[in-house]
């Protein structure tokens, strides 16, 4: 009976340090791509991206500046608003880049292809949090709340957060393109959207 009862104490313990632990690291609020501060639409697919840049907020949601890691968090969501078709978002065809440097004629190849976009980085990240006090927990967090690949059924939409190196010194993104590609399924050219911060 006292092992029952001992055993069923730290059952409960466990649960409640447990739920403690998860209340640490807060979701970030969803929203709808056109509640973003940069979003975009093309055939059917709308794609809404919100930076948090702000110290404050990357305290809030990861625990610690992400900004001293070298990243900026980019929150995005993307909706399939198609009643019909599947679309395909593979996380590693994402890239960015400088818009001013990717508007120059020299950005482009001659198949008119623009160079200069990068793959979003997601080692980089993981090894910096290393480093840091809580390491294990906040690496966690940000896999949990990583951007992943996926397919959208019709109606559907996924959400998360990129960690994008900043374009600017002072650590900012302004100047940034997002590029964000989806292919609907039976398709062979995916949809491309761009997103200018």
């Amino acid at each position: 009976m006292l092992r029952a009862c001992i055993a069923t104490s730290g059952l409960a313990l466990l649960v409640v340090v447990t739920a403690v632990a998860t209340d640490d690291f807060p979701d970030y609020p969803l929203r709808a791509p056109q509640e973003c501060a940069v979003h975009a639409a093309k055939d059917e697919i709308f794609v809404g991206a919100q930076p948090l840049e702000n110290a404050v907020d990357q305290k809030t949601y990861f625990k610690t500046n992400v900004a001293h890691l070298g990243f900026v968090p980019v929150f995005v969501v993307i909706h399939n608003g198609s009643n019909e078709s599947s679309f395909l978002f593979d996380k590693s065809a994402v890239s960015y880049g400088s818009a001013s440097v990717l508007d120059t004629p020299k950005a482009k190849s001659k198949t008119g292809e623009v160079l200069g976009l990068s793959v979003i980085p997601y080692a980089g990240i993981f090894a910096a949090a290393k480093v840091m006090k809580g390491a294990s927990q906040i690496q966690q967090n940000l896999v949990k709340k990583e951007l992943r690949s996926t397919t959208l059924s019709p109606g559907a939409s996924t959400c998360g957060f990129l960690y994008v190196p900043p374009v600017q010194k002072d650590g900012s993104i302004e100047g940034l393109r997002l590029r964000v590609a989806l292919t609907r399924s039976g398709a062979d050219q995916p949809t491309i959207l761009e997103l200018d911060f």
